[in-house]
């Protein structure tokens, strides 16, 4: 059996934090507001510029790009309006 397939993002959004792969996705997203939920990944194949996630993250998930050193889970964020529409 193949494994179920991944979920593709930017390669800008996958940052290494102890060690660990992590994406910030942008949860209760509200009027451009929302909420950091760091989430550790497994990642597959590259494509391109994107990664191949495995774990813990869903097609429709809000991703941060090139997230800052000093994010973290539960820091409330707003998303840039190019990036939401």
């Amino acid at each position: 059996d193949a494994p179920p397939p991944g979920v593709l993002v930017p390669a800008a959004a996958i940052a290494s934090r102890d060690g660990n792969d992590v994406v910030f996705v942008v949860r209760d997203l509200v009027d451009g507001e929302g909420t950091i939920d760091v989430r550790e990944v497994d990642v597959g194949r590259s494509l391109g510029d994107d990664r191949e996630v495995t774990s813990r993250l869903s097609g429709g998930d809000t991703v941060v790009l090139d997230p800052p050193e000093g994010l973290q889970d539960g820091d409330e964020v707003r998303v840039a309006e190019d990036a939401a529409g």
